[in-house]
């Protein structure tokens, strides 16, 4: 494959943090390319001084610009210096993030200009996304959002999208536009999640689960109370019908959500970092969520049988050998009847998930099919001029 210089732009970056560019970033450096983020000095994502050291453990060259204008309640932010930076760098393909933060955009166009390949990346209904308590600054903002999406769609060589949702809500944005589009979806980096029997084995004994407790798992934002209190119920009719679990809920910690429980079965923890999170995954038998969350990509990339909630955003072709989907009406407590009545068949098959894991959601092989179909696009550009 051949070497490329490769350029990734997004207004705000903490290294700490697990978001999609910091993936894409380290496997393209990991399968041999010359990778540069470029990037904002603000604090926007609490980074500070002590990240700096974060920074230079990258696998990728990290530039940082100094900020000229900075709007935190909108997220938007210009930089100085960024026309000089994109030509020095001079990159055969720029892939941007988050075109609504305004420097990313200036960045595109100016690579744009130099014959640079330029690829938008779009998340979970951003477009949607209202920043601001003010129902009319909100207005303005969805907007101002509409002309500067359609503005880079005019220019863009791709536009990539995380799931079909998304899809679905690009391609009317885009409409009347000759636009390319590619399913670039999340997933895990296998450095942070994936199985290990030691670690399962040593984190179930901390936590004084025994072999034969079935650990359930869930997690999510402290604000989403319905989630956790819902998994809890479901762990008292469980309990109440003579079956041995234990729950773990993770986030949950992070307010007093679950005040009347008993601290032998129940596991209730703040946020945890990845490398605690990873031990958790290992040690849970099955988890449970009813949104949409990357930590279900995260829980996969540790072969953890998994049930999610049946939306499009969870495509049954890619997730239904990795657990099995629901829906919101769903009886939970006859669901996990039968699965605890199988619960040596998936112990038994969790190997099994974990490899097939890495071949479909690892970030390593997203970003390899990634780069193999912006090679068929960059083909098809050279054979136009």
């Amino acid at each position: 494959m051949r070497k490329k210089k490769i350029l990734i732009v997004t207004g705000f970056f903490n290294p700490t943090l697990g978001y999609q560019e910091k993936y894409i970033a380290k496997y393209l450096s990991v399968l041999g390319h010359d990778v540069t983020l470029l990037t904002s000095d603000s604090d926007f994502l609490k980074y500070n001084t002590k990240h700096k050291e974060a920074d230079k453990n990258c696998r990728f060259s990290i530039v940082r610009l100094p900020v000229l204008f900075f709007l935190r309640s909108q997220a938007m932010v210009l930089c100085k210096g960024v026309k000089k930076t994109v030509h020095a760098i001079n990159p055969d393909i720029t892939i941007v993030f988050g075109i609504t933060q305004l420097f990313p955009l200036l960045a595109a166009m100016e690579s744009k200009k130099i014959g640079s390949l330029v690829v938008g990346v779009f998340g979970d209904n951003h477009y949607q996304h209202s920043p601001n308590r003010s129902v009319f600054v909100n207005i303005i903002h969805k907007k101002l959002k509409y002309f500067l999406y359609r503005y880079f769609g005019r220019f863009a060589n791709l536009i990539s999208y995380t799931n079909m949702e998304t899809y679905h809500i690009l391609s009317d944005m885009f409409k009347n536009l000759n636009i390319l589009y590619y399913n670039l979806p999340l997933g895990f980096d296998p450095d942070e999640k994936y199985y290990d029997p030691v670690v399962r084995e040593n984190t179930r004994r901390k936590f004084n689960v025994r072999e034969d407790d079935i650990l359930i798992l869930t997690s999510g934002r402290p604000n989403k109370k319905e989630r956790f209190l819902k998994v809890y119920d479901l762990h008292k009719n469980l309990l109440g019908k003579g079956l041995k679990v234990k729950t773990v809920l993770i986030g949950a910690g992070n307010r007093s959500l679950i005040e009347d429980r008993d601290n032998n079965d129940v596991i209730v923890l703040p946020f945890i970092d990845s490398k605690k999170f990873n031990e958790l995954l290992n040690a849970a038998d099955i988890g449970i969520w009813d949104k949409p969350t990357i930590s279900i990509k995260e829980a996969i990339g540790t072969g953890l049988f998994v049930v999610y909630p049946r939306t499009e955003a969870l495509p049954e072709q890619e997730y239904s050998k990795f657990g099995l989907s629901i829906n919101d009406n769903d009886d939970l407590v006859s669901i996990f009847e039968n699965l605890l009545k199988d619960i040596n068949n998936i112990r038994g098959l969790r190997e099994k998930r974990f490899i097939e894991s890495l071949n479909i959601h690892s970030y390593e092989s997203i970003v390899k099919q990634f780069l193999d179909y912006l090679y068929n696009v960059l083909d098809g550009n050279d054979n136009k001029k």
